[in-house]
């Protein structure tokens, strides 16, 4: 599984938090001005209906996903 390594470093529990935005982009921006890592740009998500999704890494070693609203 991809989060194999994450379960044995970090241990069980939340994995990340996902999002609902209206503005991907603008929301994208607002979190790197907060200092946060972007993983993923916004792309297009089958798993989602082709509505964009978009990864962040806090400083606090938080992961969070942003999904564009429909």
């Amino acid at each position: 599984s991809p989060l194999l390594n994450t379960l044995k470093t970090k241990g069980e529990g939340m994995y990340h938090l996902c999002y609902e935005v209206s503005d991907i982009e603008q929301t994208v921006k607002e979190l790197q001005e907060k200092r946060c890592l972007l993983l993923q740009a916004p792309v297009p998500a089958t798993a989602f209906e082709g509505r964009r999704i978009s990864f962040l890494y806090t400083r606090d070693k938080d992961l969070i996903e942003l999904v564009e609203k429909k």
